[in-house]
């Protein structure tokens, strides 16, 4: 039986169930508040049309607010086996360091090459709102740290081996896309989240030691101005950005951006 369970239940398994069963909680945790939200507006005698725009006008805060409590609760829960007083500094302390300058490099690659693709123009509105514009690269940055967060905690739980991390390097993206599309309420979302998530996921992999710098860098720098500042937000599109893109990016070319930088900073820094 336990040759049996070494060979199927594997730490790649175990790190997908859990990473399952985090966004299954977030699901569930926004299905819970967004009820709760519209039971309160139909006793106020509120219209279905205003429920949805009171969704959609605080969709980062709700979005945020679920992944953040699905994220700590998961993490308290798969740090119950760790050897540590505090796993849940020793998550995120021990994995930053001070960024590459190759990351850098890889930022103001991909913000020429997406600003000369996609032409940005003045946004529609007549006036920008900068409170919405700020929520929008909270909620971004959040959208995808917290995800980051709970594969540095498996990684701490359940280690894998380069072959393992391989294959999550595809199968997580997806889970991802398709958790994010169904249950999040994203309706700008397209392949640039599974793009950008597999970026991030390949640094957090290979770079300086499973290292929190580079992908951070990488949201701060690129992927969270992008979508807050040129309308590549996926749950508000371009509706509170200063900017909006003139010519949509396809998904080729999103793609070659991408994996022109995995290729540079593969070239860079080797994995070890």
């Amino acid at each position: 039986m336990e040759m049996v369970e070494r060979k199927y239940y594997t730490p790649l398994v175990r790190q997908t169930i859990y990473y399952l069963l985090y966004h299954g909680a977030v699901a569930i945790l926004l299905l819970l508040l967004i009820s709760v939200i519209a039971f309160i507006h139909f006793l106020l005698k509120h219209r279905l049309a205003v429920i949805d725009e009171w969704v959609f006008d605080r969709g980062w805060e709700i979005m945020s607010l679920c992944k953040l409590l699905g994220a700590y609760v998961l993490v308290k829960f798969i740090n119950l086996g760790m050897n540590t007083r505090n796993p849940l500094r020793d998550v995120i302390t021990k994995g930053w360091y001070f960024p590459r300058r190759e990351i850098l490099v890889i930022i103001l690659f991909l913000f020429i090459f997406a600003i000369f693709l996609g032409r940005p123009t003045s946004s529609l509105q007549i006036s920008v709102d900068f409170f919405k514009t700020l929520v929008s690269f909270l909620g971004i940055f959040i959208l995808y740290a917290t995800d980051l967060f709970i594969i540095r905690a498996l990684d701490y739980r359940f280690p894998l081996n380069k072959y393992s991390r391989r294959i999550r390097l595809v199968l997580f993206p997806l889970c991802f896309f398709a958790f994010t599309k169904i249950f999040q309420n994203a309706k700008f979302i397209n392949y640039f989240i599974i793009y950008n998530f597999l970026l991030l996921l390949y640094l957090v992999e290979w770079k300086q030691r499973k290292s929190w710098s580079l992908p951070v860098a990488l949201l701060v720098g690129f992927i969270c101005p992008i979508g807050a500042f040129f309308g590549l937000d996926p749950l508000w599109g371009s509706e509170f950005s200063f900017w909006r893109l003139a010519s949509e990016i396809g998904w080729q070319e999103y793609f070659a951006l991408c994996a022109v930088s995995m290729g540079y900073i593969y070239y860079k820094t080797k994995p070890e």
